[in-house]
């Protein structure tokens, strides 16, 4: 795919990058007591298992749409997948790349998710599932023999003949196990699905609620997610489906296809129709269409015949037939809108781009731990030259200092704790406070689209898990902001403390420098997560809500409508507000109690070091004068690689393309 040729560059400059490092002598960096020892080889394993984690694509759409032939070239410019003559039902599809031959693994439903398709399935559809679990009978398959537990079959087959068994239509003649099959999950051994996992949705208007929860699931976590339409665009009962599982879609990882564009010639003036549904209400509600929103043409037939024919793949008989019938199908613009590129385009944007970020962050991490450890070196020279030229009265003296300052540095700590402990208290209650505002924003915002719904129960299903997904957005925004702020201050704040103990030294005569890092990498990491946690769960809004709304609710009066709402929404909400707050308590309070234990476990052990240091060199004056040759050399070296670490800091920012 263009993907990799889009990646291809950035990852070319990590790869000479990491050789660069290697060759500099560098690593290894850290301490490995300490659990931050980082070698060659551990730092080409990290990026190596960045650069080949699988991008995720979810393909959405009918079963007429053709989302095998889209697939088949698209993806792999040959028939791999197989199409079938006979009616296919609604099975998760997954897509994956495996060496060997091709194969499939089937999974079952257990007892527990068959007894609540059961429970789901009423009326009409009771019956009819009725109707195929006896058509299974008949070719000798009955429930029992599936239905229990945990179950997966592994076929393998060139071919993957078997498999119209388990996703064919059972009332076809074929698929005698296809009601019992929860999912499929076919290998392939094709070089464009390296580093790719294709998810094929259930169709459209499944009352199955398993395959929809998994359906939402999917299309939540895809890198990019593809809508395969019919030439004519999507009909009214395809509303259903965006209404369940694309609120939760960003536009900017959403691709709709207009596909078969070869059998309808007026296709052009159907897509700038569909560029237009973003003004109808059904469709505005849910923020699709809109003008950021991509389209593109395509015909799967024409591209696949195309590519078969350039690569001298043999087409089959009905491909035969289609170029024979449709004179111009070799030569039809069957990508005029560059689908491949746009796709590619959403990947990198959605995830390949902060993948490559992220690994220029790991490499410019090693800089920042090897200028630290230089750091350490440089104070730890400058502090031990004086020891070599004192005599025995004045290493006894300095020995005292440092004994006082340990006997002093306890109390001296605990009450900067206590004062930063209430600082941090405030700021947290900040925060909290906020939260409740942004959960009292979410509800109004939810009342607000329950009354513009007029008490429809259709409209109450598309609009109010949007209007969860654009409150929580809005609502959170500022909290976010308050608590990128607080992290700021309290930073500052740890900043300041451990200048005073700093300040408290040199009171009592001890003018080392005593070398402490600001807030250390983990606790970055710790507070980035605690931002990240300040969100609303989204599983919850997503899953269990729209559960409860999307059955047909009807109400009395818009009054009714709000109450019902409201009676679904505020436990939800509330919950996840309370679970926020205290998640954002332990993370906070944790984080900075870790770093200024950090911060004064450093004054500490450099007391201590100090202490041991002067020891030694009260009972080894003998050979001060060749210790103190020692040391300048060793000072004037670390001093010449800190220049050099920082020149070649500056050098690899530029080369990585990030600022300086």
């Amino acid at each position: 795919m263009a993907l990799k040729e889009e990646l291809a560059g950035y990852w070319t400059k990590v790869d000479e990058a990491i050789g660069w490092i290697i060759q500099s002598g560098i690593l290894p960096v850290g301490d490995e007591a300490k659990g931050t020892l980082l070698t060659a080889d551990g730092l080409k394993e990290q990026i190596r298992k960045l650069k080949n984690a699988e991008y995720t694509i979810a393909v959405c759409g009918t079963v007429k749409a053709g989302k095998s032939t889209f697939l088949n070239s698209l993806i792999f410019g040959d028939s791999v997948l197989p199409a079938f003559d006979t009616p296919m039902t609604a099975k998760l599809t997954f897509i994956r790349h495996a060496r060997g031959n091709p194969r499939f693994e089937v999974e079952f439903y257990n007892r527990e998710e068959w007894a609540e398709i059961e429970k789901e399935y009423q009326g009409e559809k009771r019956r009819e599932l009725a109707r195929r679990l006896e058509k299974c009978a008949g070719m000798g398959i009955t429930k029992g023999a599936f239905i229990s537990s945990p179950r997966r079959e592994n076929h393998v087959g060139k071919k993957l003949a078997d498999l119209p068994e388990y996703i064919a239509d059972v009332m076809s003649g074929q698929g005698k196990y296809t009601p019992f099959v929860k999912s499929v999950a076919i290998y392939v051994d094709h070089p464009t699905l390296e580093n790719l996992q294709i998810v094929d949705t259930p169709g459209l208007n499944d009352p199955n609620t398993i395959n929809s929860a998994e359906t939402t699931k999917w299309v939540r976590e895809a890198h990019a997610v593809i809508f395969v339409m019919e030439p004519r665009g999507p009909y009214n009962e395809d509303v259903a489906f965006f209404q369940t599982h694309f609120p939760s879609t960003a536009v900017k990882s959403r691709l709709f296809v207009q596909n078969k564009i070869d059998t309808d010639a007026s296709y052009l003036g159907v897509k700038a129709a569909i560029r237009e549904y973003g003004s109808q209400e059904k469709y505005r509600a849910l923020g699709l269409f809109g003008r950021e929103e991509t389209i593109c043409s395509y015909s799967s037939l024409a591209v696949l015949i195309q590519k078969k024919l350039k690569n001298g793949v043999e087409l089959s008989k009905d491909e035969e037939w289609q170029l024979e019938n449709n004179n111009n199908l070799d030569t039809f613009a069957g990508d005029p809108d560059g689908l491949e590129g746009k796709l590619a385009e959403i990947l990198f944007s959605a995830e390949g781009a902060a993948r490559v970020e992220t690994a220029s962050g790991w490499l410019m991490q090693v800089f920042s731990m090897a200028l630290a450890a230089c750091e350490q070196n440089i104070a730890s020279c400058e502090n031990q030259l004086p020891d070599c030229e004192r005599s025995a009265a004045e290493l006894t003296a300095e020995i005292g200092k440092y004994e006082k300052y340990r006997s002093q540095l306890k109390q001296i700590s605990e009450n900067a704790r206590e004062d930063f402990d209430n600082e941090l208290r405030k700021k947290i209650n900040q925060i909290r406070d906020e939260l409740e505002d942004a959960g009292k924003t979410i509800l109004e915002k939810v009342v607000k689209a329950a009354e513009d719904c007029g008490g429809t129960d259709r409209a109450v299903r598309g609009r109010i898990p949007y209007a969860l997904n654009y409150a929580k957005k809005m609502a959170f925004r500022d909290v976010r902001t308050m608590a990128h702020d607080i992290k700021k201050d309290m930073r500052q704040r740890l900043l300041e403390i451990r200048d005073k103990l700093n300040d408290e030294a040199l009171d009592v005569g001890i003018m080392d420098r005593i070398v402490v890092n600001s807030v250390s990498l983990a606790i970055e990491n710790r507070l980035e997560a605690a931002m990240n946690s300040i969100e609303v769960n989204g599983d919850e809004l997503y899953d269990k809500l729209p559960g409860h709304l999307m059955r047909c609710l009807t109400f009395r009066s818009k009054e009714d409508c709000v109450a019902t709402v409201l009676e679904e929404v505020r436990p939800i909400v509330e919950k996840n507000i309370q679970e926020c707050r205290d998640k954002l308590d332990v993370m906070f309070t944790e984080a900075f109690d870790t770093e200024f234990d950090r911060i004064r476990r450093g004054f500490e052990d450099h007391c201590e070091e100090r202490s041991r240091e002067l020891e030694s060199a009260r009972a080894n004056l003998v050979g001060a004068k060749e210790r103190s040759a020692e040391l300048k050399r060793t000072l004037k070296a670390s001093e010449e690689l800190k220049d050099k670490l920082e020149a070649s800091e500056r050098e690899m920012k530029h080369f990585l393309g990030r600022p300086a």
